[in-house]
């Protein structure tokens, strides 16, 4: 079987997998195509299985935002191990993402403190390191913050400050206490994208904080 769960990324699939033999043959081994935009929740949300409760967004839905709400009570109230918990709500976010653009509405439904320990949460995290170290500092800065807005990671905030402090910190030494608490009192991320922005570019840390 096979699994559809964008619509706007699926493809006409034909259902048919033509298996090559040395001879030159082919043998065609059919197989079923699942839509799930197309499939009623109405069995995963009866059954009572907080494992698949994730996929219920993707599904036919009259309001996926308001699904992921009921999906994220849900798995709060189901019986579960707590580690199973917060990997079933990092599922449950990943896929909402795919249908739903508000992600703050996603981290709202799902962030608990502990998903920072989530081995999904660290890979994408070291990722987004790696590839900012890669890409170059300025690059990484900015993608940096834009992913923990998409993510609508609640502590971003306190990460891209903390960005910001290490590249001050880094071009111009200790950062005082009155700029350090400026940037980490900012709320607002276009703003700490800005002084990412002007942390790299200021000639002096004098400059950088007559312009915050």
């Amino acid at each position: 079987m096979a699994l559809c769960l964008d619509r706007a990324s699926a493809r006409r699939d034909p259902g048919v997998f033509r298996l090559p033999l040395r001879d030159g043959r082919e043998v065609p081994l059919p197989y079923s195509v699942r839509r799930l935009w197309e499939e009623d929740p109405g069995p995963i949300l009866g059954c009572g299985n907080p494992w698949l409760l994730p996929f219920v967004p993707l599904m036919r839905v009259s309001d996926p935002c308001r699904a992921v709400v009921e999906c994220a009570r849900r798995i709060r109230a189901a019986r579960l191990d707590p580690d199973d918990r917060r990997d079933i709500l990092v599922c449950l976010a990943g896929l909402a993402g795919i249908v739903v653009e508000d992600y703050g509405l996603i981290a709202n439904a799902v962030w608990e403190e502990p998903m920072r320990e989530s081995s999904w949460i660290r890979h994408w995290v070291d990722k987004g390191v790696e590839e900012g170290r890669e890409q170059g500092l300025q690059q990484g800065i900015a993608q940096g913050i834009e992913k923990g807005i998409e993510k609508g990671i609640e502590k971003g905030r306190t990460e891209a400050a903390g960005v910001v402090l290490d590249v001050l910190s880094e071009r111009f030494g200790a950062v005082p206490a009155d700029v350090e608490e400026k940037v980490r009192a900012e709320c607002s991320f276009d703003r700490l994208h800005e002084f990412a922005r002007l942390a790299l570019r200021a000639r002096s840390i004098e400059e950088f904080a007559a312009r915050i």
